[in-house]
């Protein structure tokens, strides 16, 4: 009867309702927990079986089903340094341990950044996941496979180590004085014989003055440059200049720091030797410039540690035998000015400990070092889903492929049809309190009236009880 069936009706509305509430109350509880994603519920009518028949209607009630909002994004609030956020669609693939996976593994995805450092330095999520990514080798080259998983690995920070690069090139913008005052050295050099104290490349030289002052001949001026070597060490060259009584000539010697270098090979860290040239406007006559070997050689060689013969580091220090190239050409010059080093710049870098981590947009983790330099770790993977809302929700924000939200796909951030990684930020959930509330007094006005259906209806069938009696 119709009464039956709007008791029924009645029960259904309650029965709906606290679904609703709790969907809601869901929502409203999550409102902080990163990367949420909330739920609605949805209502549907249902029509009785029997329908209505002979005027008589046959109440079906209502049914609830609930929708996920995975796909719509929360805002991004900055936060640390290796929390991440997805900017656009796709979802970090995680993994349950650090083990590199295998193909039998579970897929796992989540939108939840907020990762930590663990004790092994690996990435770990809030959620107890390892976030995973195509490793990048000492080469810069990554083997990135989309389709196979166990080309994947849990991406570890620590496991970067100090790198160092060797000087090959310097930059030297200088000028010698033209009028300086010719010393005796200089002016005993152009004699014929030679004076006593003529200066002379192997004998009577100006790195012997740099050594003991009480010997050798003392430089118009020295040049200081600073280089790094293969370790990352830093080595510390000195040009020492001499004006020849030659025109626009300057005696020239390249000396390092004695310590440093063979002292057979480098009496008094000296390591080559010539003359510097200029044109008569005042610019470098590279051509014929011999300070670095042969004229016109702007090349210094310097011998790895265990070489036996020419200019080379001690032995036992293990450093690498390294080619610099100095470029004098345009920015060296002999005016009338003072003597001076106006700039110099070598590239190089020292030995460098790791100070951070940073995630460019497309995902790549590279360490910072405190010299400057930067190495690229690994690329994070991001998958995607061509219906992200049919996707199966599971404990900590993770989520697992279904038949509604089809296979994944794995790429890289930024490209076609997927977000970019925004390192720094936490995606927050997407719940938006003032609709939660006001559904909240809807739904607490919906249950009152489904329980206002019920004691009518049991009011009128006691009525219908008491016309029997």
């Amino acid at each position: 009867m119709s009464l039956n069936s709007a008791m029924l009706t009645g029960i259904s509305g309650l029965t709906t309702n606290a679904a609703s509430l709790a969907v809601i109350s869901d929502n409203i509880a999550n409102v902080n927990t990163p990367a949420f994603k909330k739920s609605s519920a949805e209502f549907a009518n249902m029509v009785a079986s029997s329908g209505a028949r002979k005027g008589i209607y046959f109440g079906g009630g209502v049914n609830g089903t609930t929708r996920q909002y995975i796909s719509q994004q929360g805002n991004l609030q900055r936060s640390s340094s290796t929390d991440l956020a997805i900017a656009g669609t796709g979802f970090f693939m995680v993994a349950k341990t650090p083990n590199d996976p295998v193909a039998a593994d579970p897929r796992t995805f989540t939108r939840v950044g907020n990762f930590t450092t663990d004790n092994a330095g690996y990435l770990k999520g809030s959620n107890g996941q390892y976030l995973l990514g195509w490793p990048v080798d000492n080469t810069g080259a990554i083997d990135f496979d989309p389709t196979d998983i166990t080309k994947l690995r849990p991406i570890n920070v620590s496991s970067a180590t100090g790198t160092a690069s060797p000087t090959t090139t310097v930059q030297i913008s200088a000028n010698l004085k033209s009028s300086q005052t010719l010393s005796t050295a200089a002016t005993d050099a152009a004699l014929l014989p030679v004076g006593p104290a003529a200066y002379n490349a192997a004998t009577n030289n100006m790195s012997m003055y740099a050594a003991d002052p009480t010997s050798g001949v003392q430089p118009d001026f020295d040049l200081q440059i600073s280089v790094a070597d293969s370790k990352g060490g830093q080595r510390n060259l000195t040009i020492a200049f001499l004006r020849s009584a030659t025109p626009n000539t300057w005696y020239a010697e390249l000396r390092g720091v004695p310590a440093d270098f063979d002292g057979t090979a480098n009496p008094d860290g000296l390591i080559s030797s010539g003359v510097v040239k200029f044109n008569s406007d005042g610019s470098l006559d590279m051509a014929n410039t011999t300070l670095f070997g042969a004229a016109g050689a702007e090349t210094l060689t310097i011998g790895a540690s265990a070489d036996i013969a020419g200019s080379r580091f001690v032995t036992g220090l293990g450093v690498a035998a390294q080619t610099i190239n100095f470029d004098l050409s345009n920015k060296f010059t002999q005016t009338d000015n003072v003597s001076q080093l106006i700039s110099q710049s070598a590239n190089g870098t020292a030995f460098g400990n790791q100070v951070s981590i940073e995630v460019d947009e497309e995902g790549f983790v590279s360490a910072v070092f405190d010299n400057g330099s930067i190495r690229q770790l690994s690329q994070i993977a991001v998958a995607t889903f061509t219906n992200p809302d049919g996707l199966n929700a599971g404990t900590g924000g993770l989520f697992t492929a279904s038949s509604t939200s089809g296979n994944y796909i794995l790429n890289t951030a930024g490209s076609t049809g997927v977000g970019k990684i925004n390192g720094g930020n936490l995606e927050g959930s997407n719940v938006d309190l003032s609709l939660e509330f006001t559904g909240l007094i809807t739904t607490q006005r919906a249950y009152s009236a489904s329980s206002k259906i019920i004691t009518t209806s049991d009011q009128m069938l006691d009525e219908l009880i008491s016309i029997k009696r």
